[in-house]
């Protein structure tokens, strides 16, 4: 089998430096020899509570036609703050067949497994809660 195509999620403050995030993802794709980097989508300045960041509307996009099969993203609270949101992009993800693996957290969901699905939406509902 190839390798898997997959890209990098970002999404920083304003004042953050995103050379240390991009730093971060392409560590992690070093350890992995079976990993292709295809993109990686950075959101500056954008809060994980809507749906207006630009870079992650066009990683869906990009996931729907198929582009890349993982997605990899430093933490939960860096894919979304809004369970309502973050559910919905997992599940548009998932009907594509792309999987997400959140590193600070050691999780990955793959569209097979309910048990990473439930998973997720508990971690939502905890962020929720929170805010």
């Amino acid at each position: 089998m190839g390798k898997k195509r997959v890209v990098g999620y970002i999404r920083t403050g304003l004042n953050a430096d995103s050379k240390i995030h991009i730093e971060y993802i392409k560590a992690e794709f070093n350890k992995h020899p079976d990993w292709e980097l295809v993109e990686i989508y950075l959101d500056k300045g954008s809060s994980g509570m809507d749906n207006t960041r630009s870079m992650f509307r066009k990683m869906i996009e990009d996931g729907k036609a198929k582009k890349f099969d993982y997605v990899i993203c430093k933490s939960k609270a860096k894919f979304s703050r809004d369970f309502e949101m973050g559910l919905a992009a997992i599940e548009e993800l998932k009907q594509s067949g792309i999987g997400v693996y959140f590193l600070e957290e050691n999780i990955v969901y793959q569209p097979c497994l309910h048990t990473a699905k439930v998973k997720l939406q508990k971690w939502f509902q905890y962020m929720k809660m929170e805010i």
